[in-house]
């Protein structure tokens, strides 16, 4: 609302079209700051958990066995 009150003054003294204009302009600023805060947030919590667990699932592997080695026959 305090967006619209400091907004309004300047619209009054240009033509409809550029009070339009800039009406939807600041109103799409606003709305890419609104959207993008909880976005950037609930991105941050997913990439939490799949490292989390990436983490832990690679921790939960055993270790494998040790290879025997290839048996290499002369053809002599």
């Amino acid at each position: 609302m305090g967006a619209g009150f400091g907004l309004y003054p300047a619209l009054q003294t240009g033509s409809v079209l550029t009070a339009i204009l800039t009406a939807v302009v600041v109103g799409l600023l606003l709305l890419v700051v609104v959207v993008a805060v909880p976005i950037l947030f609930l991105r941050g919590l997913k990439e939490t958990y799949l490292s989390t667990a990436w983490t832990l699932g690679y921790r939960e592997i055993p270790p494998s066995l040790p290879q025997a080695e290839p048996v290499i026959e002369n053809a002599a």
